[in-house]
């Protein structure tokens, strides 16, 4: 049993996904597989996030304190 994922974690990969990624050589290749087309969204969430270091959903703001915008 797989423990639960809190909201806003970062997604991840099965060691199968990773194994076969790993043994793809080129990027035409890899872009052209049915592989892609099934982890690429997760890839390419996982770039973002460790790039820019932002989550996928960002914290909702505080609703007892107000601020103002200038």
């Amino acid at each position: 049993m797989t423990p639960p994922v809190a909201p806003g974690a970062l997604p991840t990969l099965s060691a199968e996904d990773r194994a076969a990624l790993a043994a793809v050589r080129r990027r035409a290749d890899l872009e052209a597989s049915d592989l892609w087309r099934r982890v690429g969204p997760t890839v390419a969430a996982i770039t973002e996030a460790t790039v820019h270091r932002r989550p996928a959903n960002p914290a909702p703001r505080p609703t007892d304190r107000r601020f103002l915008r200038v």
